[in-house]
């Protein structure tokens, strides 16, 4: 009877998940995790490791006595190899006029990190988002000489942005009942955050050339460099987030996580790319263990951020060999876009270590390493 329940959830929360859509833009999502990233982002009811952190803390009840995670991800697009080396030496004025992008003249560098450790249903931990984002349109003109130069450049745009995020997080999970053989219980957590942003930016316009009144004059000497104007500001700030797990059964768990609870940025210079908080995101999950033979986890979360579409994310997760080797797979979508984004994770445990791969159809990679006791 229980393998009945556990196959009829499993289907509703692939019905819930794989249902049509209509065109849009992808939204940004946060990759915290190989195992998570590679289950597709389901995780808020798995959240069984220390990267309960970010995904669940309630979860930290479940983490073991002592346990630690480093994760690195990497996602880019229209990058051109010209760009990675400007991002690795430094985005400076000189740089951002020759950068080279692809033809559609857009492109996007993120890197994402997480180290955590927690000590029983205590953890601490620090993560980070970094993303550039740089458009081009039109053709600049190399020097202002005729009439012809100046409509080029106020037909052209040109912007790179770089926003680094970092989290200092403390966190706290605690089991309030608990039944026997794990039937019926429920864990609360809590996250206490400091919040620390940069952001530098560099932007095209003709309106910053001196002398400029939007008439070109003839024998007038125009400096193209004084168009390229440089925007900088720094930030700091905090956050809060709240999760409950219920383990309904021996085999199905529930779990709800509201991100960013409440929080606040405070920036020195006010930009109108830059928010002054984190975006509050409700999160409802459901995981399934289906015994063998078929002996898979599988997991669906619906993600509801304050502002934006819905975000639907399905996982599932084989364990073979005893449980030391894991085959993961998954796929998340937004509710008013077409587009898919599939994910695929392998992991390796051995005697208290895991190692975890994962990447995605949307160019991103990430690795982690995890110590577990």
């Amino acid at each position: 009877m229980k393998r009945y329940y556990s196959l009829v959830l499993t289907l509703l929360l692939v019905v819930m998940v794989v249902g049509p859509a209509s065109a849009a833009e992808m939204t940004d999502v946060n990759r915290f995790g190989a195992k998570a990233h590679g289950m597709g982002g389901a995780f808020v009811a798995v959240a069984d490791d220390a990267s309960a952190i970010y995904w669940n803390p309630a979860g930290l009840v479940r983490s073991g006595l002592l346990g630690a995670q480093v994760n690195l991800g990497m996602g880019f697009d229209g990058v051109e190899r010209d760009l990675l080396d400007d991002v690795k030496d430094g985005l400076t004025f000189e740089s951002f006029k020759e950068l080279e992008l692809t033809d559609d003249g857009n492109a996007t560098l993120k890197f994402d990190g997480m180290g955590v450790v927690n000590f029983r249903s205590i953890g601490a931990g620090f993560l980070f988002n970094n993303q550039l984002r740089v458009i081009e349109e039109g053709t600049m003109p190399e020097e202002i000489k005729s009439e012809e130069d100046i409509k080029k450049l106020d037909n052209a745009k040109k912007s790179a942005a770089n926003t680094f995020i970092s989290q200092g997080v403390i966190s706290y999970g605690r089991e309030l009942s608990s039944m026997p053989f794990n039937i019926g219980s429920l864990a609360v957590g809590g996250n206490l955050k400091y919040l620390s942003g940069q952001y530098d930016g560099y932007s095209l316009s003709a309106d910053n050339i001196e002398g400029w009144d939007g008439n070109y004059e003839e024998g007038k000497e125009y400096d193209l460099d004084q168009a390229f104007n440089r925007s900088k500001s720094s930030a700091s700030g905090y956050g809060v987030d709240v999760g409950a797990l219920v383990r309904a059964t021996n085999r199905i768990n529930l779990g709800v996580n509201v991100r960013n609870l409440t929080s606040n940025l405070s920036w020195d210079e006010d930009y109108e790319d830059l928010n002054d908080k984190l975006p509050r995101t409700i999160t409802l999950g459901g995981a399934v263990r289906i015994p063998f033979p078929i002996g898979t986890t599988v997991a669906a979360d619906l993600e509801m951020p304050e502002e934006g579409s819905n975000i639907y994310h399905l996982g599932l997760e084989k364990r073979l060999f005893l449980g030391a080797l894991a085959l993961r797979g998954g796929a998340y979508y937004e509710e008013d876009s077409s587009d898919k984004v599939y994910t695929a994770g392998l992991g390796l445990n051995l005697p208290f270590i895991n190692f975890n791969l994962s990447a995605d159809t949307d160019k991103y990679v990430n690795l982690a390493g995890t110590f577990r006791f």
